[in-house]
């Protein structure tokens, strides 16, 4: 039972994640569609993801493996939480997009922190159980938040949603604060990070 204690406060905050980046992705096609006025403008939401995740994730690995995954977890959603707040308050299209960029560079360093650090957490006896429950949040997320996003756009519009994202981001980042360090014998073993070791990583990709 004490397991699950732990394990309930990361699936706590990753479920709260997934429903808010559902309500904040239907929210955000309107947000930019009334914007701009262009349907080419929110194509463009689901180019600059890609390209990020492109350009981020073949040396992205160099640096998850050589610093605390957790921390590394909590800084990349404080990271994308504020960015997030900030989409509102913008008036520029490209503006927008360069913080959806920075916020997909930060998304490319979460998801193999949080695949290793699940691992390392969940014993394997537990871990089927976990993954089920894991699984049922997203599929949850996927029906309930864009039927949220529409309830709330027709009756608030998208800047709610936009910034009820940004603060699961937060939330789910408290929750991981409260969760231990996972043991890493590898990590302990390797030099500290630097320039010169990401440079060489980068020559090796």
């Amino acid at each position: 039972m004490g397991n699950w204690r732990t394990y309930s406060l990361m699936l706590c905050g990753i479920g709260v994640s997934y429903l808010g980046n559902w309500i904040y992705l239907v929210a955000l096609n309107i947000f930019i569609l009334d914007m701009t006025g262009s349907a080419s403008a929110v194509a463009g939401i689901y180019i600059v993801g890609p390209v990020a995740r492109l350009l981020t994730q073949f040396w992205a690995g160099s640096l998850i493996d050589r610093v605390n995954r957790r921390k590394l977890m909590i800084y990349s959603d404080v990271a994308r939480g504020a960015l997030v707040l900030l989409i509102p308050l913008l008036s520029s299209v490209w503006v927008v997009y360069v913080i959806l960029f920075i916020a997909n560079v930060a998304g490319s360093f979460f998801g193999p922190s949080s695949t290793y650090y699940v691992t390392k957490l969940v014993t394997p006896e537990e871990r089927r159980r976990f993954n089920s429950i894991m699984s049922m949040l997203n599929a949850g997320a996927f029906l309930i938040g864009p039927a949220i996003a529409g309830v709330l756009i027709a009756t608030t519009g998208t800047s709610l949603c936009i910034f009820i994202n940004g603060i699961t981001f937060f939330f789910c980042a408290a929750l991981i604060a409260l969760l231990p360090d996972v043991s890493d014998e590898a990590l302990q073993r390797r030099q500290p990070l630097s320039w010169n070791m990401i440079v060489n990583d980068w020559r090796i990709v």
